[in-house]
Parts: C-alpha cells; sequence; structure tokens
C-alpha cells in the first residue's frame, strides 16, 4: 500500500537488512569524536559566540561579546579532552573515527599532527561548525573545496568521507560524486562492511582488506584474553570469601 505523503514512515518495516559484520557478530561498535574546537561560532570570528551547545542552550541568551564560559567549555576540548582520549585509545590499540572540522585542525598543529600519525579513520565534519543549512548551495561548495584542501594540508590526506547538515529542500553537493541523497553515514556503514566482510569482498579503491581483517582478529584475541582473566579473578575472589557470603553463580 502506497500514499502520497512524502515521507518513509515505514522503512524496512520487520525484514530489516542482515548487516553481516565481521565474524558474523551481532552487534557492531564505532567509536567516533567530534573535534570542532576554534570552528564554532564565537565572537572574534562572528561576534557572537555559541550558545546552543553550551549550559545556557540557546542562542540568545542575553550575553553580548565574548563568552568566556562558552570558549572555555570549547578550549577544554581541545587543550585537555582530546589528549585524554588519544590517551586511552592509544594505549588499548582501539579504532577511532574523527569527525573534524578543517578550521579547527588548523588552529590546533599539535591535535592534527597526533591524528595524521595515528591509525584513526578522518571523515572531515566541513569547514566549520556552523548551520550549513543556513549557507546559499554557492556557500557550501566553497566551504567544502576549503575543508578538503585544508585536511589534505593538516592530515596528509583527504578525507574518505564528509558529514554535514543538509538542506532539506536540496541535494547535497558531494552526493554529485556518488549520485542520489545521502545519507552519508549509512554509506560509511556499508563501505566498511565490504572493507571488513568475511565473504571475500573488493575493498574500497586505495583501500586494503587484508590489514583490517588482521587488526580486527588482534582486537578480539586481546577481548578473549581479558574475558579469561575476569573469569580467573571472579573465581579466586569467590573462594576467598567465606563459605555463607559467597554470591551465587550467574
Amino acid at each position: 500500500m502506497t500514499t502520497d505523503f512524502a515521507r518513509d514512515l515505514v522503512g524496512y518495516g520487520g525484514t530489516p537488512p542482515h548487516p553481516h559484520w565481521p565474524g558474523e557478530a551481532r552487534i557492531a561498535v564505532n567509536f567516533v569524536m567530534n573535534y570542532e574546537e576554534g570552528s564554532e561560532y564565537n565572537a572574534l570570528d562572528d561576534g557572537v559566540s555559541e550558545g546552543t551547545l553550551t549550559e545556557s542552550g540557546s542562542s540568545n541568551y542575553g550575553v553580548k561579546g565574548r563568552d568566556l564560559a562558552a570558549e572555555g567549555m570549547f578550549e577544554y576540548g581541545s587543550r585537555v579532552g582530546f589528549w585524554r582520549v588519544h590517551r586511552l585509545f592509544k594505549e588499548r590499540g582501539l579504532p577511532l573515527t574523527v569527525f573534524g572540522c578543517a578550521l579547527a585542525l588548523e588552529r590546533n598543529p599539535k591535535v592534527a599532527a597526533a591524528i595524521r600519525e595515528s591509525d584513526w579513520d578522518v571523515c572531515s565534519h566541513g569547514w566549520r561548525w556552523i548551520k550549513h543549512y543556513e549557507l546559499s548551495e554557492a556557500e557550501e561548495r566553497e566551504h567544502i573545496r576549503k575543508a578538503i584542501e585544508s585536511m589534505k594540508e593538516d592530515g596528509g590526506r583527504a578525507a574518505a568521507r564528509l558529514v554535514l547538515p543538509l538542506r532539506p529542500e536540496r541535494e547535497h553537493p558531494a552526493a554529485d560524486r556518488g549520485g542520489g541523497r545521502l545519507p552519508l553515514r549509512f554509506r560509511r556503514l556499508q563501505r566498511r562492511a565490504a572493507l571488513l566482510g568475511a565473504g571475500g569482498e573488493q575493498a574500497a579503491p586505495g583501500r586494503a582488506v587484508q590489514p583490517h581483517r588482521q587488526r580486527l582478529q588482534v582486537r578480539q584475541r586481546r577481548l578473549l584474553h581479558r574475558r579469561r582473566l575476569l573469569h580467573v579473578r571472579e573465581g579466586r575472589l569467590r573462594r576467598a570469601l567465606p563459605r555463607g557470603a559467597r554470591p551465587s553463580p550467574r
């Protein structure tokens, strides 16, 4: 049954497609870090500070000029937060995708260098973290061009993907390359499934399948080893407790 309502409220219904994650895993976890600090609305660039994504939660909350609280919140991310996440993920050998705004990376060369030296996936989050749906098509195309050129310089390579807020009434300029309306994130998941698929699918151009599979196998072995250690420690703790105080086995 079809209607003339210009929205899809049905989707896949009760028969969603099977993603076939590597090893037929039942869940896929993707870690993503947004890096926008220095590219958000701020008084030095725009005459006003970012307000919506701060404690005020409003774009019109009465502060004139620089809002040092808003600036300090974003600067915590670039000065401290990024490095904490960087250390935790590097220590554990975990993969990460960086949704990076090009201007933010330009303004913090040390962060750009750390991302470049890591094995993390890079996804362009545009030139700045602003309301792209308020830009004209020409302005948005210019922002995309500047973002690509900037990330080539900062990261040594262009980002493989682009994630931007879309104008509801027009096709996204980046869709010219692949045809059709995004969602880009679903395309990204499709591409990752092809890269890591267990059925021998061809890799996307310039990306080899085997290294990804090897890293996945290493992470799976590490997780299995940690589970075994936890099981052994739990058994030792249970034996060390008095009989009446021992928890029942799960």
